[in-house]
């Protein structure tokens, strides 16, 4: 046996269905949704990634300051990007506790718990 179709009531043209989506008021340009889309997104702050890599460059010691990058903050973790694996395990064993804890201080507005070095195609552009 096959199902009946029920059939539905006419919708008068330019209104919703009953219980169907609403307009919610008058129409919004796009670029008032895209800053909160983007927070939501863990999509840094222009502002909020200056204040890092201002941050990185006051840090970083000289020999190696240009051969790092962060390149990206989320969930409190600052990804830097080294153009070279000995480095990013020097920067790891060696640097990483001074560096958060410089960082730290220096970003109070943004929680940074822990440094991750990354070497290769993320490396600095």
């Amino acid at each position: 046996m096959s199902p009946v179709p029920v059939p539905r009531p006419p919708v008068p043209s330019g209104s919703a269905p009953a219980g169907g989506p609403s307009r919610g008021g008058p129409a919004r340009p796009i670029g008032d949704f895209v800053p909160s889309a983007l927070r939501s997104l863990g999509v840094p702050s222009k502002a909020a990634s200056r204040r890092v890599r201002e941050a990185w460059a006051r840090a970083a010691d000289e020999a190696w300051a240009g051969r790092t990058a962060p390149v990206r903050l989320q969930g409190g973790v600052l990804t830097v990007a080294v153009d070279s694996a000995p480095l990013r395990e020097e920067l790891t064993q060696f640097h990483a506790e001074r560096l958060l804890a410089v960082l730290r201080i220096a970003l109070t507005e943004d929680r940074i718990v822990a440094l991750r070095f990354v070497a290769g195609a993320e490396g600095p552009r």
